[in-house]
């Protein structure tokens, strides 16, 4: 069969800053194996510094090309940016590179404009969140109090525009992947046809992730310290707030727990904390990480929490699970699916402090029980989560999408 020409629309890209991110950069990275790949993205500016088209295509081992055609600022606001950027610089790239398809991700809605004002190859669009789901989560996060992130702020402000937006984004023709069974729920609940629908997990790379990568060290100086690994923004819906709660019942059990915070500017960590009076002593802020220093940081903790209110299937979970790190999450969305409770992570009720406590105390006491979950949770990504797998399973959906016509 003729290799298919695909353009991936990513304006998630490096440096990574969310989910959708980490899913581009790394389908691409194993997808270009099998493809002719072009991948249209924008150079973004943060704090941990921006990314170059030449760095971007050697982070993909030139198996793609990078396309730059546009630039933002970590703000909201850059997805209007880029969608004005994919109307005007796709539909001569179509022209020119005759695509057999594009891939978008949602709930960015990149091709939202072009694929209104021009006729677009078939598309593909995985399902990361959706716009309701959203709205939920900041919602329910904000029964515990404080403040909103500026990109919530804009999402509550504009959400009966992005409801609209994404129906009509939705009514269009093409697959629809989604990477939890709990996601593929949402969808055909909301009326989807569920054999447009199809599953597939997100992977993990394992040779980037594991127990013993470089990178490896001491989080805290004092010899005896338990680390525990909060990553991403600490935002209401990613349950920060509960962490945050958490952390005295833990200390009033094990005195050298510290917690560690990866992800988000320092700015966001300090005005999270700055709500509860937290012995700043017992907390280490890593701030916004390069993609080469996540493996070291994943590797060097004790546990990992992820206590969010809703999501899918968070890479974070992935990661920490390939890095052998037991991990306490929610019990929420797709990550049942990922994590066996008691054997390969720990779920807890989702918005409790108490039960997220006692599953950090009952880890934290229990060194022989951490590294068994560690091994279990490592042999469990390697047998159902590679992007090896997810690659394939995706151009198994393209070839369909073209034989099909939909």
């Amino acid at each position: 069969m003729e290799t298919l020409r695909v353009c991936l629309l990513a304006p998630d890209f490096l440096p990574v800053w969310g989910g959708a991110g980490t899913y581009s950069v790394e389908l691409a990275r194993e997808i270009g194996r099998m493809v002719d790949l072009t991948v249209l993205t924008l150079e973004r500016h943060n704090d941990a510094g921006s990314v170059t088209q030449a760095q971007m295509e050697e982070t993909l081992q030139h198996r793609a090309r990078v396309v730059v055609i546009s630039s933002a600022r970590d703000t909201f606001r850059y997805n209007a940016g880029f969608q004005m950027a994919v109307l005007r610089k796709l539909p001569q790239l179509v022209r020119q590179e005759r695509f057999d398809l594009v891939h978008s991700n949602h709930a960015h809605m990149p091709d939202l404009l072009y694929g209104s004002l021009y006729h677009s190859p078939q598309t593909v669009r995985t399902v990361h969140s959706t716009i309701p789901m959203q709205w939920d989560e900041i919602r329910f996060a904000q029964k515990f109090g404080g403040g909103l992130h500026e990109s919530e702020r804009w999402q509550v402000a504009l959400e009966p525009f992005l409801r609209a937006c994404e129906r009509f984004v939705f009514a269009r023709p093409g697959p629809i992947l989604t990477v939890s069974e709990w996601m593929k729920t949402q969808m055909t609940d909301r009326g989807m046809p569920a054999d447009r629908v199809r599953v597939i997990y997100n992977g993990v790379r394992t040779d980037r992730f594991g127990p013993d990568v470089p990178g490896r060290r001491r989080l805290v100086e004092q010899p005896d310290a338990l680390v525990v690994l909060f990553t991403g923004r600490p935002t209401l819906f990613k349950g920060a707030r509960v962490l945050l709660d958490a952390m005295p019942l833990v200390w009033s059990e094990v005195p050298n727990a510290f917690f560690a915070f990866a992800g988000g500017s320092a700015a966001e960590t300090n005005a999270l904390l700055e709500q509860r009076p937290i012995p700043r002593d017992r907390i280490v802020l890593l701030g916004r990480l390069g993609y080469a220093e996540l493996p070291g940081i994943y590797a060097s903790a004790d546990v990992a929490v992820n206590p969010t209110f809703v999501d899918n299937v968070p890479f974070a979970i992935l990661e920490t699970m390939a890095s052998g790190v037991p991990t306490i999450a929610s019990r929420v969305g797709g990550i049942p699916e990922v994590i066996v409770d008691g054997e390969s992570g720990l779920l807890v009720p989702a918005g409790s402090p108490r039960a997220l406590s006692e599953a950090l105390i009952s880890l934290l006491q229990d060194p022989a029980r951490r590294r068994a979950i560690g091994r279990a949770a490592r042999a469990r990504v390697e047998e159902k989560y590679t992007w090896n797998q997810t690659a394939r399973e995706t151009l198994d959906s393209y070839q369909g999408c073209l034989r099909n016509g939909n």
